[in-house]
This record gives structure tokens, C-alpha cells and sequence, in this order.
């Protein structure tokens, strides 16, 4: 700053004095011409000298306050806690600053701040530019650090800062250099964040060789491999690559250096080469055993991790990280159990038609010689934790209560289907039952705690901390729970696999299964041991949830079924003669529902009578399921036939279902499973005629046989015999009334309450 002072001086001097008197003389006996080119010389001089002036008044205080800038710099980095507390004020200062004036302050380095501490602050203000994706600043600061002699330390930040810009060859040469000078360590200990993001990068061929060089020196370094999430995220993402279709030839929207899948699959098998190899020689420790396990699950080798899972617990802790990874590889097993195989994007495969009938007959076999044949799933099937769960979480035994009636905690986090029972029940058995309620999705904590790879159920201790941290996370909850008798769980999903693992065990513990559940995995992770009695809402249900938890899991399991409440209160309405041959599904819009078989029955209807179809519900939803897709295809193919034109209604969705079906004359259940149906009854209970398919992906275990026996008449299995039935049962007034009457029997709340008060009463 001083020279640029004593340049701008040197520039004024001259111009300090009269310029025009000291030329006055000359200019007066110069000629015309020179006079005037003079003259003009005099008045540029003028000029520039004004402009010099104004400009050393604004560049002496920008020099002044930028020197003071680099001097608080300096200030705060010789103060480790104050940079760490001001880091957002450290890089906005650092923004303000011309980094290659700082970088000549810190060669200096007048200010007297120890180095190690400049260095270690400046890691803080390259981190924080990075986090604020001021990149290029972050690369700068980066070589200033590196000015300082921490050549390693800046390679580090500068490879990290260019991952995070996406710049993965820059990061590459970064890495190359580090491993270079023997600094594997440095290299391992990138944050598990940075690996994750990483390993997402898409079809980037220096991001992927980034990243197998981090994971194998990351492998290399035993103590690296703490982080088995971000490990498992490499994997993952190496699986997916070598699982792809390759591109077709020409492809322009691919790399000429990308991976191929043939490529990322070499590279798993190396790996999982090495893992093994390294295991077998003891050295390995458990974060790295982990590792391995994690990778025979992604590569579908399960009998080999099962037996690892098996061979770990005999000599080593298992912790809550534990039971995470075994919960995934679990999960991912039975996942691939259900698909049969077969690559599938549905959570639970058993939702397609085509997967379950290659599933169901493999059931038994399965179940016997594989799911109970390793440890870690008979340690989660067994009965002694109910007892040695945790200990009493407080609360007043009932005999000592002045209130004697049956405290009843309902949880859920969805409510359709419960809340009007409970509702009823608060009516009509206030007697004997008060009811609270639970919304499951207000516990955060315990939402997280109930997935697959956050289970408890290896430990009694974790159970007991679990409770714990909940009561400390969530009071209301756990006092609502220590004020219960009895927690109802309404659906056999995260709820269920919360509240049996870590639920007090003097409590009573009550889940009702609906239908999706046992298609799906949930149910394999409840701990059905500490559940006292499971309520299903229909008996194929039941029968289906038993052929799938075999061999103790569910012995001496009590069971039941609750079906959900329907109001018969609505009188049969007269329909007019087009609402009398008018066909109605309500909910259509998928493929389980088979609305092409409603367009079938229509069709035969057509040839012989003007019949309507009416489609009730939302339309079609964007879904990545192949099979869905190809059905739609099918679905609006049939729609345009002219057989059909103008013969159909499609309406939106109605939350008044009664008022849509006491319209028409008759409603259709077309579907491949169903658990109630709740459209049939609805449409019973206004007087519609049912024709119910013979729902094939349940048949066998009692299916709509066994929900509608009451009305088994109509219960068909073709469109042909469908549509004969319909013809056969023509709508009245006094046949919608008798069926009216005969659902109420059948289905009315008063059954449904008198197999939940049953369920309910304390032993």
C-alpha cells in the first residue's frame, strides 16, 4: 500500500504548482498552432491530476480498510475458538478480500499468529466456502494454504472442494498426488457425507474411479471403514451400475470413457474378493466384517451373509449400527424372496399378481428349510423377550383404580378405517372402555426407529434405551402410554414394529392386520411374541399371514377378526330406469382392481341392452411398475372400442360414496386380492346388487368366498358368468331392500363391536 501511495505522489508533484503560470511565459510567444496544441496538453494535465486526486482519496481508504480486514483476520485465526464460533463471518470477511493480497500477508506473516494455527484455521474458512459453494474462493484459500507448507492438508481440502464442484478428474489428480507421497490415511478419512454424494454421481467415469480409489484405500486402512453407511452407499451404487442395461451403440447421451455395467461388476467381485480374503485372516474388525455382510446382501448372497451374520454375533457386541445392516440385508432377502427373482420396483413385490403366483406355492418349502435355518431369525422369533423386554415404566395396576373401565391407547398414522369404530364404541361402550388416541407420525424419533434398519430386536438393553429416549423425546406419548392398559396398534407396519420391541411389558399389545401387510415385509419384523392377540379384518387375511410365519413364529399367537364399521343408517332410494342398468366400481384406477373386466362385463351387456358403466375415483397414477403401465395400455385400448362409445362414466373421487352408489343398481368388485372391499358393503347398504369376482391371488385361502359368504350367489368368476348374473338379477326396490337387510346382519357395527370388545377385555 505504501508504494502505491508513493506512486500516486509522484504522479501529483508536478501538478501541486500552478501549471499554467509556470507555462505562461512560453505559451505567449509560441506560435498560434503550438499555442492552441499546448493549451490543450495543459487542460488534459488538469484533467488527470483531478482524476489522480479523486482517486487517491477512494483507493487510500479501500488499501486502509482492506490492510485492517487482513489484520482481523489474523486476529481471529490466532484465536482457535473464535473462528470456530465466526466461521460465517470468517468467509464472508475472506469474500470481501483479494486472496493473492492475503496470500503475501500470510508469507509475511507480520502479525505474529503461529502457523499450526493458521493452517487449522484456514481448513475452517476453505470448508465453510465450500459449504457455500464458493468454489473457485475455496480453491484459492486452498493455495494459500498450501503457501503456508501444509502441502498435504491443502491437496486434501483442494480434492474435497473439487468432489463437491463435481470436478472429479481435478479430484482425481488431487488423490493421485496424495497417495503419491504414501498419505492413504488422508484419503480414507473423507467424511461419510462427501462419500455418499459420490457415490450418486450419475454416469461419471472419473467419479466412479474417485471413488473406488477412496474405498479401497478406505478398506486398506481398517480404521476407515467405520463409516459402513458410506461404504455400503459405494456398493449400492456399484451394484446399480452393474445391474443396468447397457446403452445401445451410438448412444450420445453416454460417456465414451463411462463404465460399463460389465465393468462395475469386475469391480464388485474384487472387492468382495478382498473382504473375504481379508476376513479369513482375523485381522479384519467389525465395522469391516459389517462391510462384508452388507455386500453379500446386495449381491444377493444371502446364505453366505446369514452365516457371516451368524459367525459375527458369536464375537462381537451387537449394537443398534448392527442391527441396522442385518435389518437391510434381511430386508433386502425377503424382498428378493417375494420377487421370486425377478427385478422388481414395488416395495412389496407380492402386490403383483405374476410375482405371487410364483411365490405362493414355494411358501412352506421356503419357510422351513431357509427363513428358520440361521440364528440371527431365530433369535428375532424368540418368545423370552416378551417377559425381558424391559422393566415396569410406572403406572397404577387397575385393581387400585377408582375409574375400573379398560384404558384403551389407539395408534396409527392413518385413520380411515379406525376412527370411525372407535367412535362408536365411545358411544355405546363408555361403560366399560375410554379411548385415547396416538398419531404415530408425531414420534419422529420412533417413525425412524421402526424401518428395517433400525431394528432393536437383538438387544433388551437397546429396547430399554429406546423407551428411554422416547419418554425424554416425546412425554405426551410416553404418558399416554403409561395411562393405558391396553395399546391398540391399527396396522401391522411401523407401529407394530415400534411398539413390540421397545412397549413396557406389563402392557397388553393388540395389532389389527388390514391387507396390504401381508404382502408386504412389515410382519416379518414384529416380534409377534410380545403381541398378545392380532385382529385381522378378514379370515383369508389371516389364513395368508399364517402360510407365511410358519415354524413358532406366531404359535400360541391369539387371533381374531374385526372387520371395519359400516353404516347400514341409509334408506334404500327408488332408482330411475338408467340408474336400474347401471354398473358402478368405485376406486378403479389400478392394476389390481382390473377395470378391464368391468369393461368386459359391460361389453357382453351392450350386445343385447343399453347399459352403463360408471368408473368412480381418482384416474390413473404416475407409477414406475412395468406391469402397471402395460395394463393402462391395455385398459385405454378397450376404452376406444366403439362398442362401447358413450356407454361410460368416469367421475371423480366422492367422499360421499352412499349418495354416488344409491344411484345405480349394481356395483362391482373386479379385483385380483382385496382384504373387505369396503365399496361391496357400502353399495349393500343403499340397496346395490353385488357381483363380486372370486378375487383369484386369494381364492385359495377363502378369499371373496369366505368375506362374502352371506352372498355367495353372486359370486363369479368370467365376465361371461358375471354378466349372466346380472341379467339373471334384475334391480327392484324389494331386492336392494332385502340385501340391505341381510348386509346389516352380516356386516352391522354390532358384530364388528362385539369382536373388538372381546379383543379388548383385560384376562
Amino acid at each position: 500500500m505504501k508504494g502505491l501511495k508513493r506512486s500516486i505522489a509522484r504522479l501529483t508533484r508536478p501538478m501541486r504548482k500552478s501549471v499554467a503560470s509556470a507555462f505562461q511565459p512560453k505559451l505567449a510567444s509560441a506560435p498560434d498552432g503550438r499555442r492552441r496544441e499546448s493549451e490543450a496538453r495543459l487542460r488534459e494535465i488538469e484533467e488527470a491530476s483531478a482524476w489522480l486526486e479523486r482517486r487517491r482519496s477512494t483507493i487510500e481508504p479501500d488499501l486502509r480498510r482492506e490492510a485492517e480486514a487482513i489484520q482481523r483476520l489474523f486476529g481471529v485465526l490466532a484465536m482457535p475458538s473464535q473462528a470456530a464460533k465466526g466461521a460465517a463471518r470468517l468467509s464472508e470477511t475472506c469474500r470481501r478480500l483479494d486472496p493473492e493480497r492475503v496470500q503475501r500477508a500470510f508469507r509475511a506473516n507480520k502479525h505474529g499468529v503461529a502457523p499450526a494455527l493458521v493452517r487449522n484455521n484456514l481448513v475452517i474458512v476453505i470448508r465453510r466456502l465450500r459449504d457455500d459453494d464458493e468454489f473457485e474462493l475455496a480453491l484459492a484459500y486452498a493455495d494459500i494454504l498450501a503457501a503456508t507448507g501444509e502441502d498435504v492438508q491443502a491437496t486434501r481440502e483442494r480434492m474435497l472442494v473439487c468432489m463437491e464442484a463435481g470436478q472429479f478428474v481435478e479430484a482425481e489428480q488431487s488423490c493421485k498426488h496424495l497417495l503419491e507421497g504414501d498419505q492413504s490415511s488422508i484419503v480414507s478419512s473423507v467424511s461419510e457425507w462427501m462419500l455418499v454424494r459420490l457415490a450418486r454421481a450419475p454416469g461419471d467415469a472419473a467419479a466412479m474411479r474417485l471413488t473406488l480409489t477412496l474405498l479401497r484405500n478406505s478398506l486398506i486402512d481398517r480404521n476407515g471403514v467405520g463409516a459402513v453407511s458410506s461404504i455400503a452407499s459405494i456398493i449400492s451404487s456399484l451394484a446399480a451400475w452393474a445391474g443396468r442395461a447397457e446403452p445401445a451403440a451410438g448412444d450420445v447421451a453416454v460417456q465414451d470413457d463411462a463404465p460399463s455395467s460389465a465393468w462395475a461388476s469386475r469391480q464388485l467381485e474384487r472387492i468382495e474378493a478382498g473382504l473375504r480374503e481379508a476376513r479369513k485372516t482375523g485381522e479384519s474388525g467389525a465395522s469391516f466384517e459389517l462391510t462384508y455382510i452388507r455386500l453379500l446382501g446386495i449381491r444377493n448372497g444371502y446364505a453366505a451373509a446369514f452365516d457371516a451374520m451368524a459367525d459375527y454375533v458369536e464375537r462381537h457386541p451387537v449394537t443398534r449400527g448392527t442391527a441396522a445392516i442385518f435389518g437391510l440385508v434381511m430386508d433386502r432377502y425377503l424382498r428378493h424372496r417375494h420377487s421370486a427373482g425377478t427385478r422388481m420396483d414395488l416395495v412389496a413385490p407380492l402386490l403383483d399378481e405374476a410375482v405371487f403366483a410364483g411365490y405362493e406355492p414355494r411358501i412352506a418349502q421356503e419357510e422351513e428349510a431357509i427363513w428358520s435355518s440361521w440364528p440371527f431369525a431365530q433369535n428375532l422369533t424368540s418368545a423370552t423377550r416378551a417377559a425381558t423386554l424391559c422393566a415396569p415404566q410406572g403406572g397404577v395396576p387397575s385393581s387400585f383404580r377408582r375409574d375400573q373401565r379398560t384404558r384403551v391407547l389407539v395408534v396409527s398414522s392413518n385413520w380411515n378405517f379406525v376412527s370411525p369404530l372407535i367412535e362408536s364404541m365411545e358411544h355405546t361402550e363408555a361403560s366399560e372402555f375410554v379411548f385415547r388416541t396416538l398419531d404415530f407420525q408425531s414420534l419422529t424419533f420412533a417413525e425412524k426407529s421402526a424401518k428395517p434398519e433400525g431394528l432393536f430386536f437383538f438387544s433388551e438393553v437397546a429396547a430399554a434405551q429406546v423407551w428411554k429416549a422416547v419418554r425424554k423425546a416425546a412425554p405426551d406419548a410416553a404418558r399416554l402410554v403409561d395411562w393405558a392398559d391396553v395399546i391398540f396398534v391399527e396396522w401391522a407396519n411401523q407401529p407394530a414394529v415400534f411398539f413390540s420391541s421397545v412397549l413396557p411389558a406389563h402392557k397388553r399389545l393388540i395389532v389389527r392386520l388390514h391387507s396390504y401387510e401381508a404382502f408386504a415385509n412389515w410382519h416379518y419384523f414384529v416380534n409377534w411374541a410380545r403381541v398378545d392377540k392380532a385382529l385381522f379384518v378378514a379370515d383369508h387375511i389371516r389364513q395368508l399371514f399364517l402360510a407365511q410365519n410358519r415354524l413358532g413364529r406366531v404359535s400360541g399367537l391369539q387371533s381374531g377378526i374385526v372387520a371395519n364399521r359400516h353404516d347400514f343408517s341409509a334408506p334404500v332410494a327408488k332408482r330411475n330406469p338408467e340408474g336400474k342398468r347401471t354398473l358402478c366400481m368405485l376406486g378403479w384406477a389400478t392394476a389390481n382392481k382390473d377395470p378391464i373386466f368391468a369393461l368386459q362385463i359391460l361389453k357382453i351387456l351392450r350386445s343385447d341392452g343399453d347399459w352403463r358403466l360408471q368408473l368412480v375415483g381418482g384416474s390413473w397414477r404416475e407409477t414406475a411398475a412395468d406391469f402397471e403401465a402395460e395394463y393402462r395400455v391395455r385398459f385405454n385400448a378397450l376404452l376406444a372400442d366403439p362398442a362401447l362409445a358413450g356407454a361410460i362414466d368416469i367421475l371423480p373421487h366422492t367422499d360421499q360414496p352412499h349418495a354416488a352408489l344409491s344411484e345405480v343398481g349394481y356395483v362391482l368388485s373386479c379385483s385380483h386380492r382385496e382384504g373387505t372391499h369396503e365399496a361391496v358393503v357400502e353399495g349393500l347398504s343403499v340397496g346395490c346388487v353385488p357381483i363380486i369376482r372370486n378375487w383369484p391371488m386369494v381364492a385359495q385361502y377363502g378369499g371373496a368366498r369366505g368375506q362374502f359368504a352371506d352372498f355367495e350367489e353372486f359370486i363369479v368368476s368370467t365376465p361371461e358368468e358375471a354378466a349372466e348374473k346380472i341379467r339373471a338379477t334384475p334391480w327392484t326396490l324389494r331386492r336392494a331392500a332385502d340385501l340391505h337387510r341381510r348386509a346389516n346382519a352380516a356386516y352391522g357395527i354390532e358384530r364388528t363391536k362385539a369382536a373388538l370388545k372381546e379383543a379388548l377385555r383385560l384376562p
